[in-house]
């Protein structure tokens, strides 16, 4: 026997409503706080309840900590994504009416239905736990790195708008870093030499130091006192300082992810591409392969949003079908995001990944339309290099287009 116990979750507790193979689902009284043991009764209580041996819980995903519990304290754990559980639950009533125990008894009707409990909930491995953090925190460094960037280009340019527009896009030189600290503002740069200037742009282009030049001799500020002078100049160090320690974390994370995945099997096979460094190949590995090698070769690409999805029903009178293709937009964000990195870089690394954006380019697609074309191929090599553990050869992926008849590998020959 098995009872199936559907948990609806807030932050600090767990409302939960059991059945067994059949009647309606019984309400458990009370509410659970989020610790092992109060869990572990909660999960024997259902048990006892349904007179059961194994207990198949359903939870809607959103909260690692419930799940966790739920592993631990001995339950069979199916995560159900928010928006099919809300539109079971509709399925399940037209009044509308909602509340946790509602939502309970609805997940408890879910988890008996074998369609929605294909796949038991599963810890992964500690590496992709560990690269789940890291990914984590890079993305959360380098927005937070932007927008330093951003308010050190903005308090330069009140003062300085023409110096603003000739340093560097990036902000990240030693030079900059240099600069901005003895001269802040107009008033810090009044007596300047262009010796002085040279001195402090060392190892940069003569180009470089001669723009900055001409931006301070234009640049004037005689409003600015000295102690509204120095103000800004405290602002302009504060901005650098936070600067240059989210430049140490981040190559801090970077190195422990490097660490962390240099050994893996998947790395290695992506980095055989051109173009495939650290930061991709690990979102390969947290998205496309994260359990393994999938069965279907498009599984990859469904995962990393480079797959589209169709909507609409029958056909046209030229036997087209009726409906429009849009980007899958339930793929995690940053897999999106890699999605696009990758189809751009292979466009620039590979022969047939320039053919075939040319290609693209001809047809009127947009270049993003391109990119994620380009990369669900690559995908579906990167998916045949894991099943076979064979690096990638350029010549014979080449060959294959040309013995398929592909119209733009036409020209790849003697690239091939």
């Amino acid at each position: 026997m098995k009872a199936y116990l559907g948990v609806d979750w807030s932050a600090t507790e767990i409302v939960c409503a059991v059945a067994g193979e059949e009647g309606r689902p019984k309400r458990i009284r009370g509410r659970t706080g989020p610790t092992l043991d109060s869990v572990r009764a909660l999960v024997e209580r259902a048990r006892t309840m349904a007179g059961a041996d194994e207990v198949i819980a359903m939870i809607e995903a959103g909260s690692p900590i419930w799940i966790w519990l739920l592993f631990t304290a001995g339950a069979v754990v199916h995560v159900a994504d928010s928006k099919q559980a809300r539109r079971f639950a509709e399925s399940q009533s037209s009044s509308g009416a909602k509340d946790d125990q509602r939502d309970a008894e609805s997940l408890t009707d879910m988890c008996r239905s074998a369609s929605h409990r294909k796949n038991p909930w599963k810890p992964d491995p500690a590496e992709i736990q560990q690269l789940d953090i890291l990914a984590g925190l890079h993305e959360q460094i380098t927005r937070d790195l932007g927008r330093t960037k951003q308010r050190l280009r903005d308090v330069v340019g009140r003062s300085m708008p023409l110096v603003e527009k000739a340093l560097p896009k990036e902000l990240c030189s030693r030079w900059v870093d240099a600069f901005l600290r003895k001269v802040a503002t107009p008033r810090h740069a009044r007596n300047l030499t262009r010796a002085d200037l040279d001195g402090m742009l060392v190892r940069t282009r003569s180009a470089t130091r001669d723009r900055v030049w001409e931006a301070l001799q234009k640049t004037e500020a005689p409003w600015l006192t000295a102690p509204v002078a120095e103000t800004i100049r405290l602002q302009v160090r504060f901005e650098l300082d936070q600067m240059a320690l989210l430049g140490k974390q981040l190559a801090e994370v970077e190195k422990r992810m490097d660490r962390v995945t240099q050994t893996m099997a998947t790395r290695q096979m992506a980095e055989s591409m051109g173009g495939i460094a650290l930061k991709l190949s690990a979102s390969l590995i947290q998205y496309a392969f994260r359990d393994g090698v999938p069965g279907d070769r498009d599984q990859a690409s469904v995962r990393m949003g480079a797959s589209p999805v169709f909507t609409g029903s029958a056909r046209r009178k030229d036997g087209k079908p009726k409906g429009r293709v849009h980007m899958r937009r339930a793929a995690p964000a940053r897999a999106r995001r890699a999605t696009y990195l990758i189809g751009r870089l292979a466009s620039q690394h590979l022969d047939w990944g320039r053919a075939m954006y040319a290609n693209a380019m001809e047809r009127g697609q947009k270049p993003a339309t391109a990119y994620r074309r380009i990369a669900r191929c690559v995908l579906r090599i990167q998916t045949a290099m894991m099943r076979t553990q064979q690096p990638y050869d350029n010549a014979r992926y080449v060959a294959a287009l040309k013995a398929k008849g592909i119209r733009w590998a036409d020209g790849l020959e003697q690239a091939a």
